[in-house]
């Protein structure tokens, strides 16, 4: 049993799911099956399992995030950047790069983000400036004294007065980004297949079409965390650092987390590929 099919036993139709990687039906697996062998994967890669499990949904983040910060811990000393950080600012750090460097690790094509451009908030607030000016006579200008208008007032020649009139305009419109929806795909610009078509090959080929690994995505089919994300995330908590610096010293760790992460995975479904042998 591959560990991709593992989800489908959480939300089942049935008591009896076969398993896609399986040859024939008499060899499906029931719940009961999968759930003790998930009990024996526990034991062998539990660091893995709960990645995984924490990745598609079925359980909290907690502990998979406990164990990336307590690795970070255990690997500060192989860098020396981090080693030399003074322990209240090295704490907070190596949790800050846990924290993300699992969300890097759990995103996928079919997974969403908050919309950077309205803030999760689905629509964006203009405020625009305005400025209206109004001869008014006496008597409108004894409506301004009394607060019956908000104006500030000028005293003009003659008996006329002329009352200013300012205020902000504030109007919603749906955000352009994610319109209206609060949240944006991680999706890449292949559609999360990973490869786009190669239109100079395709030509050559008298319009059969021919495809090549997305550039963008490397073939993944979305998008990872900017690392300027993170840097500029670490001057948040007091760690400001050049982007070089960052580059040279701290990314190389961060990277070592993320790996990390689909290594463990994959000893988790080495394991249950063993077990369920």
């Amino acid at each position: 049993m591959k560990l991709e099919s593992l989800p489908k036993f959480f939300s089942p139709k049935s008591m009896h799911i076969g398993d896609s990687s399986r040859a024939t039906a008499s060899d499906s697996l029931t719940i009961t099956d999968v759930m003790a062998s998930l009990g024996l994967v526990g034991l062998q890669a539990r660091p893995g399992i709960e990645l995984f499990l924490s990745k598609e949904g079925i359980s909290k983040p907690d502990g998979a995030l406990e164990y990336l910060y307590q690795y970070a811990l255990s690997q500060a000393h192989r860098y020396r950047a981090v080693e030399k950080l003074q322990d209240d600012i090295k704490r907070p750090t190596l949790r800050l790069l846990a924290v993300y460097a699992y969300q890097d690790y759990a995103r996928s094509a079919a997974s969403v983000r908050t919309c950077e451009c309205c803030g999760g908030e689905g629509f964006l607030e203009e405020r625009k400036f305005v400025m209206n000016k109004l001869a008014a006579t006496r008597e409108t200008v004894s409506m301004f004294e009394r607060g019956d208008l908000p104006a500030s007032i000028e005293q003009m020649p003659g008996r006329e007065m002329l009352a200013k009139l300012s205020y902000y305009d504030i109007t919603r419109r749906v955000c352009p980004t994610c319109n209206g929806k609060k949240v944006v795909s991680n999706s890449c610009r292949c559609n999360g297949r990973g490869e786009v078509m190669d239109k100079e090959k395709t030509a050559e080929q008298g319009g059969i079409p021919v495809y090549k690994t997305c550039s963008k995505c490397q073939g993944r089919g979305y998008s990872r965390i900017p690392a300027e994300t993170v840097r500029r995330a670490l001057a948040g908590i007091g760690l400001d650092m050049p982007q070089q610096t960052w580059s040279r010293t701290l990314k190389p760790f961060y990277e070592d987390l993320i790996t990390q992460c689909h290594k463990e995975e994959s000893d988790a479904g080495a394991a249950l590929e063993n077990i369920t042998r």
